[in-house]
């Protein structure tokens, strides 16, 4: 047997692949095609969507012991967190600590006490909203976490009535609402229903607030 002449690497590049072609034999397919492209994509969004990547699949993200119920992304400033629910325990961490498992499960929980059922979660700002199993939990840009009706998280009253006209409807946060009345100059009495109390707020703007009579 001859010996080659040159010891040399070859290399060979293949560019603006465009696919499968299964119309000939694997080994007439033309260079600017696959022959087969099992576990893996093409890219239409990158330049020229010429990029075949395989496909991600699954990833270890961190080890704790319970069922993962939920993962959500929190943007605050300009660092990435994800948030966690595993069981009842909730855990915040940056989004860049993911492929450190070992690391996250130092990680002490934000929450416990979670409701240990799958949730839903939407941003307002830089603030992150959870809804799980009925109560609604906002984590803060810094990291702290309060439930509806915790200091710092407290429902908004709507003004449901507006000098007698209706103005804003009830909402599901809380079961109370606020009327408010402005009375004219020169006019400190007012008849309303039975059942209601004023207190006069300021005697020369003529505002007040009311609210329902105790017994």
């Amino acid at each position: 047997m001859k010996k080659p002449t040159t010891n040399g690497t070859y290399h060979r590049y293949f560019s603006a692949l465009r696919g499968v072609d299964v119309s000939v034999d694997p080994s007439e397919v033309p260079l600017s095609r696959f022959a087969d492209m099992a576990n893996v994509w093409r890219d239409p969004h990158a330049p020229e969507g010429t990029v075949t990547e395989t496909f991600p699949g699954y990833r270890t993200v961190g080890l704790w012991e319970g069922e993962c119920l939920g993962l959500y992304r929190h943007t605050a400033g300009e660092v990435e967190h994800l948030v966690l629910h595993v069981g009842d325990k909730l855990y915040r961490f940056p989004a860049s600590l993911r492929h450190f498992p070992h690391t996250l499960a130092t990680v002490p929980p934000l929450r416990e006490g979670v409701p240990a059922v799958s949730g839903i979660s939407f941003p307002v700002g830089e603030s992150l909203y959870l809804l799980i199993g009925g109560i609604s939990y906002r984590i803060r840009p810094d990291g702290s976490i309060a439930a509806l009706g915790e200091e710092g998280f407290l429902p908004y009253l709507p003004t449901t009535y507006l000098d007698g006209e209706a103005y804003e409807q009830r909402n599901l946060l809380s079961r109370k609402v606020k009327h408010r009345f402005t009375l004219t100059k020169g006019a400190y009495e007012s008849e309303a229903e039975v059942g209601l109390a004023y207190t006069v707020l300021d005697e020369v703007a003529g505002t007040c607030s009311v609210r329902a009579a105790t017994s």
